[in-house]
């Protein structure tokens, strides 16, 4: 019997790590592969083209890892989302409603990518406010409750309608955003971004997801990147609390950029877009914090820089 027990005791450390694994949710099985091909190399050549008083810090929320950037209201800032996916004016939060002037106009929705009612807001006008050292007055805004977009407080959302009619670059290893209305002259391969009626703002274009021309989404407001259930095997999928997820390796092509996602996360995309290609991945933050991301919007000019 003695002679049995160092084995009895590597059977039950055994079944402790498979019970550990058992209990284990997919989406921790989420991995990035090769994501040391989507980090930029020469950031200083390219910032060195913005003027200091034209270059912002940003912030990363510790939860998530999204960027933020100040709004001023009077005398006091508050980290805004700096979110791809808004479609519109800035969005203010319940959590700092009271500490900011602002006017009610109706009550209103707030809609999913899907089109789905997300939740109630209300259609407000705020009295005045400053981002990018610019100041805005009089300027229309939705006052919704922070749970609708967020499972921790957050105080509101910037959309890229803010940053229209210039050239940005963003990075958030160096956590910096610079903006310019001048011709500067950036290096790299020039993506061409589709002009989508229902969200003039947004930065979609064509790549691949595993071979197949897709239409490719980068949304910093969106801490997880997902995979369109619709180009993959349904009976392939696996699912628990966390989300559904497909277990393999997902080949995804950006321009000159490749790399690989180990279990994805897996959604259901439908939006009302006229094109012959599928909509393929949504990239959010969990990926975007590797890249180097340069948009110029001056003079009808529409494409991405991924450096």
């Amino acid at each position: 019997m003695l002679r049995l027990l160092p084995f009895l005791g590597i059977l039950s450390l055994v079944s402790f790590v498979e019970v550990q694994a058992l209990t284990q949710y997919f989406r921790d099985r989420t991995r990035l592969v090769d994501f040391e091909r989507l980090k930029c190399l020469y950031k200083e050549e390219i910032f060195k083209h913005y003027q200091e008083a034209d270059t912002y810090k940003i912030s990363l929320d510790k939860d998530f890892g999204m960027p933020h950037l100040d709004l001023v209201f009077g005398e006091s800032s508050y980290p805004f989302i700096l979110d791809f996916g808004n479609n519109g004016n800035i969005i203010i939060s319940n959590a700092i409603s009271d500490k900011i002037d602002y006017k009610e106009i109706k009550k209103s929705y707030t809609y999913t990518p899907n089109g789905e009612i997300r939740g109630e807001a209300v259609e407000i006008e705020l009295s005045t406010f400053k981002l990018l050292n610019k100041t805005y007055e009089k300027e229309k805004s939705t006052l919704v409750d922070w749970s609708i977009f967020s499972t921790s407080p957050m105080n509101g959302l910037i959309g890229l309608k803010y940053l229209q009619n210039c050239i940005f670059t963003l990075d958030y290893e160096a956590r910096i955003l610079a903006l310019s209305q001048e011709d500067i002259n950036l290096e790299g391969e020039k993506i061409h971004l589709l002009d989508l009626p229902y969200h003039p703002y947004g930065i979609h274009f064509i790549g691949k997801v595993n071979g197949k021309d897709a239409i490719i989404y980068l949304d910093t407001g969106k801490s997880h990147t997902e995979i369109n259930s619709a180009l993959l095997d349904k009976d392939e999928l696996v699912e628990d609390k966390s989300g559904r997820f497909y277990p393999g390796l997902i080949d995804i092509q950006l321009g000159n950029k490749h790399f690989s996602i180990e279990y994805p996360r897996v959604k259901h995309m439908q939006r009302d877009i006229d094109s012959e290609y599928p909509l393929g991945i949504y990239i959010g933050s969990d990926i975007l914090k590797y890249m180097t991301l340069t948009l110029d919007r001056r003079n009808s000019k529409n494409y991405l820089i991924i450096h």
